[in-house]
């Protein structure tokens, strides 16, 4: 009984340390919001970009307010190839 505690535990502490590990990671991923007019969706959006620091780009689609803030992305990502001159960083 008391290896099996331990083991237990053990497997505990362990799945806490790396969730915690994991929702750390995904909490420093560099992201940024832009404003700008989807052709796709003919209307105005607002978008989180994840941005690759090294590549100095934006490689992908975080969230988008046509498809609401908690929903996943479900187009071409045609912003992905967007001039980021194009992409206000306030609303407009």
């Amino acid at each position: 009984m008391s290896e099996w505690l331990i083991a237990t535990l053990f497997f505990l502490a362990f799945a806490v340390i790396f969730s915690f590990a994991l929702w750390s990671i995904e909490s420093t991923v560099p992201t940024v919001r832009r404003y700008f007019w989807c052709p796709m969706k003919g209307t105005t959006v607002a978008v989180e970009l994840i941005y690759h620091l090294a590549t100095n780009r934006n490689v992908d689609v975080k969230s988008c307010s046509f498809f609401g803030e908690d929903k996943k992305v479900i187009c071409s990502k045609k912003c992905l190839e967007m001039d980021p001159d194009q992409m206000a960083p306030n609303r407009f």
